[in-house]
């Protein structure tokens, strides 16, 4: 089965928080809703900082990663963008961003 990674990147400092994995785009943005709803959560208390990316995917059949060439936007707290959006809603032209430490 294929799981989309997802990542949270906080503008205010220009890092991407560790990555996590959901089923669908709409549970991640769920999640990432319900923990903003969290007052005493950073995205709570700066929600303008905070957008959901997509990474790529994984397949727990194979161990393949497929990695998008940049982070694709998927849902801002502060802006409420639209997941069907194509191609206007990448942050970086940077594929360093996807660099394995």
């Amino acid at each position: 089965m294929k799981h989309i990674i997802f990542s949270i990147f906080d503008s205010a400092t220009g890092l991407y928080q560790p990555p996590f994995y959901d089923r669908a785009e709409g549970q991640a943005i769920r999640n990432f809703m319900q923990a903003a709803e969290d007052s005493n959560s950073m995205l709570a208390k700066h929600p303008q900082d905070f957008t959901l990316m997509k990474l790529g995917t994984f397949d727990d059949t194979t161990s393949k990663f497929d990695l998008a060439p940049t982070p694709i936007r998927v849902y801002s707290l502060s802006q409420n963008i639209d997941v069907n959006q194509e191609n206007t809603n990448e942050i970086s032209n940077d594929p360093s961003v996807f660099a394995s430490t």
